[in-house]
């Protein structure tokens, strides 16, 4: 199964939340080893699976760039999410999240994506987190459009809480 081959309007995993709905928002937990957007909380290797021979699709271990459903919950909630995550290694730091709406990251298109479809959000529940999914960069972009496609799945993420 390729990276972007399965649909994310579906349940992938029977998790308790189902699909990813257009109408949700979505977490990118911060900590200091991640704090910066272009260097090191969307990477590379997990949108676009660089540098991954056999990218996984297995429920609660799936590859992308993880982020958190905010279904039912408060900034306050996602303060908390972002200090519980950051305290589970040593030397990391709490820094908020960035949020963005699933029907945001949804628009971005791309002309070689199939059907323009550039950014997939699939549910992966964890057994600790069972808000748990990731955002992937469809596998058509070609390599020389990532920094600006990078930049778009960024630019979707249009609010900070700390």
């Amino acid at each position: 199964m390729s990276w972007c081959s399965r649909a994310d309007s579906e349940p992938c995993c029977h998790g308790p939340y189902g699909a990813v709905n257009d109408d949700e928002w979505v977490a990118r937990l911060l900590h200091s080893k991640i704090i910066d957007p272009d260097r090191a909380a969307f990477t590379r290797k997990e949108l676009a699976a660089e540098g991954i021979e056999d990218p996984s699709n297995v429920c609660g271990d799936a590859d992308g760039v993880s982020v958190d459903r905010m279904i039912d919950l408060n900034d306050n909630d996602v303060i908390q999410r972002s200090n519980d995550y950051a305290a589970q290694k040593e030397g990391r730091v709490a820094a908020g999240a960035l949020l963005a709406s699933v029907a945001a990251l949804r628009a971005i298109s791309h002309e070689e994506a199939e059907a323009g479809r550039a950014v997939f959000v699939y549910d992966d529940p964890r057994a600790d987190n069972d808000r748990h999914a990731v955002i992937r960069l469809s596998d058509k972009i070609p390599r020389a459009d990532f920094k600006r496609m990078q930049r778009r799945v960024i630019d979707a993420f249009t609010r900070r809480v700390a």
